[in-house]
């Protein structure tokens, strides 16, 4: 990718001139006509979320290249703007990544998404290299941090898939007591940026759409362009080098830290730290796991598939479902039981009726 004018404006072209971004923060995105069905192909449904603004021609290299303007459909039921469903602007940039990420597990249908998650954040990420869970506490996302100490040209090659996200993490501020101990300067980030992965051109080209908690007003997120290789031309463009010094943080004797194996005491003394050093930040590679997912929806609803037994009916004309098992949880039916509930339950509806109906008659008897 490199950044070029158009008439006096700054844009970061893909490097099959795909994708057309303004260098500045924008919510729109240019996609070359002729590419279109490649770029659809790759993100199923995700245009749904989209709306055309123009199409537009621009001359690149000498070359007219026509482009079709998208933005994003902020007055659609279910949209990928950064309000929440009760109405407030929610711009957590690791929530919204999940949220991005999820939705193209699902082929980018909400009521698929709804079922996943309800609301909210469900802690569905998992770093790549070692699988760990992130997202759960301040310590664990720490641990996880701490076993990706690479050299930098390792960070500028990560490469995410769409639906998997970058998160760059300060190393040290974990915890909120260390928020004190930073300088004034380091205060105005945030300890990580996180951003989802939506098109690519090419192998070493990202197209991401992101949130930044640090504009909490903002509603709309933004897309943005990122080079993924060790091309010295190219090394700014990449997603560490962009946010490397806005994260990077002064060591300082007084940060809490939580408690850590010998392994990872070994990982942060590997670092030389010592009063006043710079601490570069990490660069993570996440997927979701859906296996996560559907813990989730376990812990949440109490769902039990393996042990439920038998379906009734209760007061009220309302469906209540009994599960007989060691714990005595009560839940609905997972969807892949759905099936044998419904067959139960109008059996059950069936034998209540004709014995209803054996007691009126032989009152009137």
């Amino acid at each position: 990718m490199k950044i070029i004018k158009i008439n006096d404006i700054k844009y970061k072209i893909s490097p099959n001139k795909v994708f057309l971004i303004k260098d500045d923060e924008d919510d729109k995105i240019f996609i070359k006509k002729d590419s279109i069905n490649q770029v659809i192909a790759s993100n199923p449904n995700f245009f749904e979320f989209l709306n055309i603004e123009e199409i537009v021609i621009f001359d690149i290299d000498s070359e007219k290249i026509k482009f079709i303007k998208f933005n994003i459909d902020r007055n659609r039921k279910n949209n990928i703007t950064l309000m929440s469903d009760d109405g407030d602007t929610k711009n957590d940039c690791l929530v919204y990544a999940e949220k991005l990420c999820i939705l193209n597990k699902t082929n980018n249908n909400f009521k698929k998404y709804r079922e996943f998650t309800g609301k909210g954040a469900k802690v569905a990420f998992r770093e790549k290299k070692t699988n760990n869970q992130f997202g759960r506490s301040d310590a664990n996302n720490f641990k996880v941090v701490i076993t990706q100490i690479l050299d930098t040209k390792e960070y500028c090659k990560i490469n995410p898939h769409i639906g998997e996200a970058y998160l760059l993490s300060r190393l040290l501020y974990n915890h909120e007591d260390n928020y004190k101990l930073l300088e004034e300067s380091e205060k105005t980030g945030c300890p990580y940026h996180s951003a989802a992965v939506i098109f690519k051109d090419g192998f070493n080209c990202n197209i991401t759409l992101e949130a930044d908690f640090s504009d909490k007003e903002r509603i709309m997120p933004v897309f943005d362009m990122y080079y993924v290789g060790i091309d010295l031309r190219f090394l700014k463009h990449t997603f560490y080098y962009r946010f490397r010094e806005q994260y990077t943080i002064k060591y300082n004797l007084g940060f809490k830290l939580p408690t850590l194996s010998e392994k990872h005491i070994e990982l942060l003394e590997s670092t030389n730290l010592r009063e006043g050093k710079d601490v570069k930040p990490i660069l993570l590679y996440l997927y979701i796991d859906t296996k996560l997912l559907q813990d989730s929806i376990r812990r949440t609803s109490n769902r039990i598939s393996r042990n439920c037994r038998e379906c009734k009916t209760t007061i009220k004309n309302k469906t209540k479902y009994s599960i007989r098992s060691e714990t005595r949880a009560k839940s609905e039916p997972l969807p892949n039981n759905r099936q044998l509930h419904t067959k139960v339950l109008r059996k059950t509806q069936s034998e209540r009726k004709r014995s209803k109906s054996k007691t009126q008659k032989a009152v009137n008897e």
